[in-house]
């Protein structure tokens, strides 16, 4: 089995890196109270959407719409300015809600590298970014805030929803739009297909994207709450761990995966509601990408009377091909570590033919960054994993440094 490297490398970071962040313990929960106050009137003219205990006023969403006509101009009628404005702010609520469960958190020096690649792809300096933002009528503050809120969708959507594209629908489409063709036209299918792969992706995790919201904002908008001691508290139904059943694993059996997911709970608790479920299949996930199973999917198919079918496919276990260790300055310059990349591998503790195991590079990376502390004398020192899929289920792994 052939795949190609680019996309695969950000598909499998942004596996390592959401799964890693769950096993730091985050483990999804129903959302607690919300700061003592009691939620309005079912009927408050005021509350435009409510998403639970969360809501969306007609105050804020004109505010949006007029924020986003300052920025876009008179470019639509201003019914569908609202519209657009209040979908706009539930995606918001929904996206910081579900981060909050998840544990989920977008750092300023996050936003500082995005910001760095948005103005190192145009060319561009500071000023010439201000500039930029300026003509379209937004400052800095806000445009960096819209990154952040970008970066959070996107972790929440690594870890929520998963899609792939098989082989064989690669090679479907490409013989639908080669028949739409003269044949002399046609690209061989080698040409094409990873560009073909990847726009496939893309429909797809929009599809995704999109149900899974909808789905969500559906869910809470039914939901009931109540008052507990002045405070607003969702009440979500809940169900037992027999509820869950599998299809299409063979790594792990069933009563593994039940117990994968239980991990996920708050010591004690027998059940489970929805709130619970993304936790659940990260935890699964990460079982199996202690097993290598780098490219593993789980999804879940609701039936009405609570009871979830998790279809996992497991893919084939990686293993490691090449594993090397740099320091990364700031102005992207790499350079071999003192001692030498052999002896910061023997520290990394992880070598070539070796099953990629998520657990094990959690493990050197903290091993990494303790000995490079002690090395340069500081409190903590970021490592972080750089991984690219290769050939026969193969992945280098570069272990990036970055000095204090």
């Amino acid at each position: 089995m052939t795949r190609g490297t680019g996309s695969a490398q950000w598909r499998i970071f942004a596996a390592i890196l959401s799964v890693a962040e769950m096993a730091c313990g985050a483990a999804a929960s129903p959302r607690g109270p919300l700061p003592p106050e009691e939620p309005p009137p079912a009927d408050d003219p005021a509350v435009a959407v409510r998403l639970g205990c969360d809501v969306v006023t007609w105050a804020e969403v004109d505010a949006e719409a007029a924020r986003a006509t300052t920025q876009a101009g008179e470019a639509a009628e201003p019914d569908e300015r609202r519209a657009e404005a209040e979908r706009v702010l539930v995606r918001r609520a929904l996206v910081q809600r579900e981060a909050e469960r998840l544990g989920l958190a977008v750092s300023a020096a996050e936003v500082d590298r995005v910001l760095a690649g948005v103005m190192e792809r145009n060319g561009w300096d500071a000023r010439a970014l201000a500039q930029r933002l300026e003509e379209r009528g937004q400052t800095m503050d806000e445009y960096r805030a819209e990154l952040e809120r970008d970066l959070l969708e996107f972790k929440v959507l690594s870890i929520v929803v998963r899609v792939d594209v098989s082989e064989e629908e690669v090679r479907a489409e490409y013989d639908r739009l080669v028949a739409q063709i003269e044949p002399q036209e046609a690209r061989a299918y080698e040409d094409v297909r990873d560009d073909i792969r990847g726009r496939l992706l893309t429909e797809r995790m929009e599809s995704e994207k999109e149900a899974y919201f909808l789905r969500l904002r559906d869910t809470l908008e039914a939901l009931e709450v109540r008052t507990e001691g002045g405070a607003c508290v969702e009440v979500w139904p809940q169900y037992p761990l027999s509820a869950l059943s599998f299809e299409g694993n063979v790594a792990l059996g069933d009563e593994a995966l039940r117990a994968f997911a239980a991990g996920a709970l708050d010591a004690g608790r027998t059940t489970w509601s929805e709130p619970d479920l993304p936790g659940m299949i990260t935890r699964l996930r990460a079982a199996y990408m202690d097993l290598g199973y780098v490219e593993v999917a789980v999804t879940p198919e609701w039936a009405s009377d609570g009871a979830v079918l998790l279809r996992v496919a497991e893919g084939e276990a990686f293993h490691i091909r090449e594993v090397r260790v740099v320091v990364r300055a700031e102005d992207g310059t790499e350079s071999e570590p003192a001692g030498g990349d052999v002896l910061w591998r023997s520290v990394v503790g992880i070598t070539a033919g070796d099953l990629f195991r998520r657990n094990e590079v959690g493990e050197a990376m903290t091993a990494l960054g303790e000995r490079f502390a002690d090395v340069w004398g500081v409190e903590s020192v970021t490592v972080e994993p750089e991984l690219e899929q290769q050939e026969g289920d193969t992945v280098d792994v570069l272990f990036v440094v970055r000095p204090p």
